[in-house]
C-alpha cells in the first residue's frame, strides 16, 4: 500500500473515532502552514499533517478553527513564517491562539516541534514529541492535539496515580516566580536500565524569566536547612523552602559590566560555615566573588578573585580549586588549590592533577574508575565525548578510552566583542555544566553522574550549539567487559528543554536524596525570553 493511502486511512480513522466534548469556553485557533524537514519529497505528509490537525482540533465544541483560506490571506505574500508574522496574522484573524510548527523526518526518527502562541500576550508554549517510523505521525498529532487542549486550559492534564505512600506529598503549583511551589509532573521520572523505577515524588518550580546557568544547594546561614542558589548572567538568587513553596530571600545583581558563569560552595576558611564562590568575568579577566552569611544577611566578602573556580572531591575531601583566565588563551594554566584568608582568596599550592590539552577546570574529573587503585583522568571535550586517560610509563597521560556516545552540552559561553570595526568577534569560550563521581547506591563502585543535552537547530552538525531541544541526567559506571564507561545505572526520562545544570542531594531534609535539574525552555525560539525552572526527582535506587 502506498504511504499516501496509508495516511489517508489513518485520517479517516481519526475522524470516525473522535469523541464529542463540551467545555466551558471557546477559543479561536489559527493553524499555520506546517513545515516538513526531510531529505525526501514529503509534500503529501505536509498536507496530511495540516488536515489531521484541523480534523482533531476542529471536532471540539470548545475550539473554533479559522479557515485555511483566511489564514493564507492574512499571511499575505510572506515567504517565511516567523513567530512575529504568525502573531500579526493572528491579530488580523482575531484569533486567541496561533499554532505553528514542523515535522522532521531523519531516517526512521520522526519529531514534532510546535509552538502555541497566545496572540494577546505573545506568550509562547513550546510543544515537542518524537517517535520512530513514519507510521508514528498519527500518534504524534494525537499527542499534539491533546497538548494544545491542556495548554489552552480546555482540558486538565491526565496524571497517573502516585504510589499511596507518596500521594500525600504531592503539592499544588503556584505561579509566582518569586514564590516557587511544588506540583506533580507525569512526564519526568527516574528509570533504571532493566526496569522502570517507581515514579518518585516530583517537585517542579514555577517558570522564572531568563536563562539561568547554574544551580547549587548549600547551607550558607548554618541553620541545617539548605538554600538553593540560582545563577544567571547578571543575577544571583538565593532561595529557601518555606512550607509548600521555595521563596527568594535574597537577590544580588551585577552592578558593573561583569557577568556570572559558575557557582560552587565550600567552607574554604574552616570557620564552620560554607561560603558561596562565584566565577565572574569583567573587562575580559577573571574577577570572582565570595559570598557569606554575615550579620543576618548574605554579603559579598571577597571581590576580584583572579580565578575561575569550582570544588572537586579529592583524596582528602572536597577542595576549592582555580584556574587562570585571559582573552587570548581562555581558561588556561595549571590547576591550583585555593583557600580563604580574611577577605582574600589565595593560592594554597598546586592541585596534584595535570590536565590534558584542551581540558579545563569545568571539563574534568579525577577518580579511580576501573578499581585498580590508581586514579584516571576523565575529560569531556567540546564535542561532548568522554575521554579516559591513564598514566603511562613516562608519567604522562595516555588516552585509554573515548566514549562512543556524546554527553554534556552547554549554552554558557564567555563571549567577546571586537575592538575594531569590521573585525569578526573572537570565538566564544564554553563553560560546561558539572559532572562528578560518587557512589550513590553504596555498592563500592564509582559512578559518573553527567547530563546529556540534545541540540536543536542543525543538531550536532553545527560547530557550536545555539539551542537544545531535550536533556537528561544519567549515572554511568565502568564496564569491565566492554572496557568502557558505558554501564548505565539509572537515568532521568528525557525532558523537553535544555538541562543547564543539576545537583544530587537532600534538599528537603527528609533523609532521601533527590536529583535536581535546572531546566531552560525556549532556547530554540527566535523571539521571546527563555524561561527556567527547577525539577527535583526523588532518587530511588
Amino acid at each position: 500500500m502506498k504511504l499516501t493511502s496509508y495516511i489517508k486511512i489513518f485520517i479517516c480513522l481519526i475522524l470516525l473515532s473522535i469523541p464529542s466534548a463540551g467545555y466551558a469556553k471557546t477559543v479561536r485557533i489559527a493553524v499555520m502552514p506546517w513545515k516538513v524537514n526531510s531529505s525526501e519529497d514529503m509534500e503529501f505528509v505536509k498536507n496530511a499533517v495540516a488536515d489531521m490537525l484541523s480534523s482533531r482540533l476542529g471536532s471540539k465544541d470548545s475550539i473554533e478553527l479559522i479557515r485555511p483560506e483566511a489564514i493564507k490571506e492574512a499571511l499575505g505574500d510572506k515567504k517565511a513564517l516567523s513567530e512575529s508574522s504568525a502573531i500579526e496574522a493572528g491579530k488580523k484573524l482575531k484569533a486567541d491562539y496561533v499554532l505553528s510548527g514542523s515535522l522532521t523526518v531523519i531516517g526512521t526518527a520522526v519529531s514534532m516541534d510546535a509552538s502555541l502562541v497566545e496572540v494577546s500576550s505573545a506568550a509562547s508554549t513550546p510543544l515537542y514529541s518524537k517517535a520512530s517510523g513514519l507510521d508514528s505521525v498519527v500518534g504524534l498529532i494525537d499527542k499534539l492535539s491533546e497538548d494544545v487542549l491542556v495548554a489552552t486550559g480546555l482540558k486538565q492534564p491526565v496524571l497517573p496515580p502516585l504510589p499511596k505512600a507518596e500521594a500525600k506529598e504531592t503539592l499544588t503549583a503556584r505561579s509566582d516566580a518569586k514564590d516557587v511551589a511544588h506540583r506533580p509532573e507525569a512526564e519526568s521520572y527516574i528509570v533504571k536500565p532493566t526496569e522502570e523505577a517507581k515514579r518518585p515524588v516530583i517537585w517542579k518550580s514555577a517558570l522564572i524569566e531568563g536563562l539561568f546557568k547554574a544551580a547549587i544547594s548549600v547551607d550558607l546561614d548554618n541553620d541545617n536547612v539548605k538554600e538553593i542558589v540560582l545563577l544567571s548572567d547578571k543575577s544571583i538568587i538565593i532561595a529557601k523552602k518555606d512550607g509548600d513553596a521555595l521563596k527568594s530571600i535574597k537577590e544580588l545583581k551585577e552592578s558593573g559590566h561583569g557577568e556570572f558563569f559558575a557557582a560552587s560552595a565550600i567552607d574554604a576558611d574552616k570557620d564552620g560555615a560554607e561560603e558561596l564562590y562565584i566565577s565572574r568575568i569583567e573587562n575580559e579577566r577573571a574577577s570572582g566573588l565570595a559570598i557569606e552569611f554575615r550579620d543576618n544577611d548574605y554579603r559579598v566578602v571577597s571581590k576580584d578573585i583572579p580565578f575561575m573556580m569550582r570544588t572537586v572531591e579529592g583524596e582528602k575531601g572536597t577542595v576549592l580549586i582555580g584556574q587562570r583566565f585571559r582573552k587570548s588563551d581562555g581558561i588556561y594554566g595549571a590547576l591550583v588549590m585555593l583557600e580563604k584568608k580574611g577577605s582574600s582568596v589565595v593560592e594554597k599550592g598546586p592541585y596534584p592533577v595535570a590536565l590534558t590539552r584542551k581540558a579545563d577546570i569545568y571539563r574534568f574529573d579525577s577518580v579511580d574508575l576501573t578499581g585498580d587503585g590508581v586514579a584516571e583522568l576523565l575529560t569531556l571535550d567540546e564535542r561532548g565525548y568522554l575521554h579516559i586517560y591513564k598514566k603511562g610509563d613516562s608519567g604522562k597521560w595516555e588516552e585509554a578510552v573515548k566514549s562512543v556516545d556524546y554527553f554534556g552540552g552547554t549554552l554558557n559561553y564567555i563571549r567577546f566583542g571586537s575592538d575594531q570595526p569590521g573585525v569578526a568577534e573572537q570565538d566564544p569560550i564554553s563553560i560546561e555544566g558539572r559532572f562528578f563521581h560518587a557512589d550513590l547506591n553504596s555498592d563500592g563502585k564509582v559512578e559518573v553522574i553527567i547530563k546529556k543535552n540534545t541540540p536543536g537547530g542543525l543538531g550536532r552538525s553545527a560547530e557550536r550549539a545555539s539551542s537544545y531541544k531535550s536533556g537528561e541526567v544519567m549515572s554511568l559506571s565502568w564496564d569491565e567487559k566492554a572496557m568502557s564507561l558505558v554501564a548505565e545505572n539509572w537515568r532521568t526520562k528525557e525532558i523537553g528543554g535544555y538541562v543547564s545544570d543539576f545537583f544530587v542531594g537532600d534538599i528537603d531534609g527528609d533523609g532521601v536524596s533527590e536529583v535536581t535539574l535546572l531546566v531552560v525552555e525556549g532556547t530554540e525560539k527566535l523571539f521571546g525570553t527563555p524561561k527556567s525552572y527547577i525539577l527535583s526527582l526523588r532518587l530511588s535506587i
